[in-house]
């Protein structure tokens, strides 16, 4: 051993020192792959997350614009129906008035043949006690009428205050959304160039809490949708299956 050529030993010492820094350096590429490959699964996983986000929202905008014109649609055909209602009122009015006057006429052509005088002040009888009652008849239905639109206009009247309310709301609810999509794509977009762990574990912080926000978001608008439900079952709104009378949050 005494012998041994020194440079013999030195090159040993050299290949396992080398074989010692590839080992090194094979565990810190494996662990920097790992870190890579965890950071781009999360990022996936957010921008999957972000899209389905995404994709409820427009599912949501467009279950609201659906409804929103079956509402309209059903409006029209309540309008239609009152037209039709009315016409037929009318209608029924005008043929019972032409049977009286017929009839009176009948009345005083019989009796014309027996008494000269008497079928006249007859027939002047029936027919004022027709255009009485007749007169009756219209300015009841036009009471009733005016009280049916008195009360239709003030329910409108309530219904479209209530619509502009909820139409505001809507609209800072839709506010409040955007501006935390925007913070979250802002924050993804930070998150795909940090530099290193602690600054990408600093902007997932900042991601938890905008998650946070928007889970609060989330609760607050379902409990406004189910005041708004109450609200418009103490406003009576009729002809319509929705209680909010097509109104979505």
């Amino acid at each position: 051993m005494a012998d041994r050529n020194p440079n013999s030993v030195l090159v040993s010492l050299q290949e396992l020192r080398q074989i010692e820094e590839d080992r090194v350096a094979a565990e810190e590429e494996a662990e920097r792959q790992r870190i890579e490959s965890e950071r781009r699964a999360k990022e996936d996983a957010e921008r999957s997350a972000l899209m389905a986000e995404e994709q409820a929202r427009l599912a949501e905008e467009e279950r609201i614009r659906r409804e929103a014109e079956e509402a309209d649609r059903r409006e029209r055909e309540e309008r239609l129906r009152i037209a039709e209602a009315e016409r037929r009122a009318r209608v029924e009015a005008e043929m019972k008035l032409e049977q009286h006057r017929i009839k009176a006429e009948a009345e005083a052509k019989a009796l014309e043949k027996k008494v000269p005088w008497v079928p006249i002040g007859i027939a002047i009888g029936v027919l004022v006690c027709t255009a009485g009652a007749l007169g009756y008849y219209s300015y009841v239905k036009n009471k009733e009428k005016d009280a049916a639109a008195k009360a239709l206009a003030a329910q409108r009247a309530k219904l479209e205050s209530f619509r502009k309310e909820m139409a505001q709301q809507q609209a800072r609810f839709q506010a409040e959304q955007e501006a935390l999509e925007s913070a979250k794509k802002k924050l993804l977009a930070k998150l795909s160039v940090a530099k290193d762990e602690a600054q990408r574990e600093l902007i997932r912080k900042q991601m938890r809490n905008q998650a946070q926000r928007a889970h609060a978001l989330a609760e607050r608008k379902r409990k406004a949708r189910a005041a708004a439900k109450r609200r418009a079952k103490r406003l009576r709104i009729r002809n319509t299956s929705d209680p909010l009378g097509g109104l979505k949050l």
